[in-house]
């Protein structure tokens, strides 16, 4: 993926996050529905390509995206699961183990 279309991912990452932001106190079976535009951005993004889309992210979005990424994991189901534990080591990775203490008192 070259530089464009990193910015174009990263961009969209920021979009969705953006449009999450508002739905994220749903109850449990609504976050289900609400999650899936995330889930897909997620997908779509090549395990490569991730630590640079973080590096686009401000502290605020990553933090928004470990409470996605969270209600992901509740949703208990194998895969999911799998694609979330992914992005949570990468944004760990970047944003350090604040964006846990952070997210998880926040």
């Amino acid at each position: 993926m070259d530089m464009h279309q990193r910015k174009m991912s990263a961009q969209t990452l920021k979009q969705t996050l953006a449009a999450m932001q508002d739905k994220y106190g749903l109850s449990p079976v609504s976050q289900a529905e609400t999650l899936s535009p995330f889930v897909t951005c997620l997908k779509n993004t090549p395990d490569t390509d991730i630590p640079g889309i973080l590096g686009q992210l401000t502290v605020a979005e990553a933090d928004h995206l470990l409470q996605l990424i969270y209600l992901g994991l509740a949703q208990a189901q194998a895969p999911l699961s799998n694609l979330m534990f992914r992005w949570h080591e990468q944004v760990t990775s970047v944003f350090g183990l604040g964006a846990i203490v952070r997210t998880l008192t926040g």
